[in-house]
C-alpha cells in the first residue's frame, strides 16, 4: 500500500505536467496577455530530463514509540527474615588423617652391609628378607 507522501507527490507531477502541456500545447494567446515572442526555429537543444525520478530508499515507517526509562529501579521484595532450612554440603570433605608437615629426618643407610670375616654363610639370611621360622628337632 502506497503511503501518503508517496500518493501526494505523484499527483503533485500529474498535476504539473497537465498544467505546463496544456499551457505549451494550445496556440492560442491569451486575451490580454501580449502575442508570445517568436522563438527560433531551431533551439538549442537542452539536457533531456528523464521519465522518471530515480527510486529514493524506503524510510521505516513508524519508529518505535519512545518509552522513557524510570528514574528509580522498582522496589525488591522483601527479604523473609527467616534464614532457609536447607545447608549446602561442603564440596570436599575435610580430609580424616593430617598429613605430617615435614617428613621423618634421612638416616642414611649404608650402601654395602659390612664383610663378614668368615665369609658368607648360606644359614644367615641377609637383613632385608624375613627370617624363615625356626623348627625345633
Amino acid at each position: 500500500m502506497a503511503s501518503p507522501k508517496a500518493f501526494a507527490t505523484t499527483a503533485l507531477l500529474l498535476s504539473l505536467n497537465l498544467v505546463f502541456f496544456n499551457t505549451v500545447s494550445s496556440n492560442d494567446p491569451a486575451p490580454n496577455c501580449p502575442p508570445p515572442p517568436k522563438t527560433p526555429k531551431h533551439p538549442t537543444p537542452s539536457t533531456p530530463k528523464p521519465k522518471h525520478p530515480p527510486p529514493s530508499t524506503p524510510k521505516p515507517k513508524h519508529p518505535p514509540p519512545y518509552t522513557p526509562k524510570p528514574k528509580h529501579p522498582p522496589p525488591s521484595t522483601p527479604k523473609t527474615k527467616h534464614p532457609p532450612t536447607y545447608t549446602p554440603t561442603p564440596k570436599h570433605p575435610p580430609p580424616s588423617t593430617p598429613k605430617p608437615k615435614h617428613p621423618p629426618p634421612y638416616t642414611p643407610k649404608p650402601k654395602h652391609p659390612p664383610l663378614d670375616p668368615e665369609g658368607p654363610s648360606p644359614l644367615k639370611t641377609p637383613d632385608c628378607l624375613p627370617s624363615p621360622p625356626l623348627t625345633q628337632a
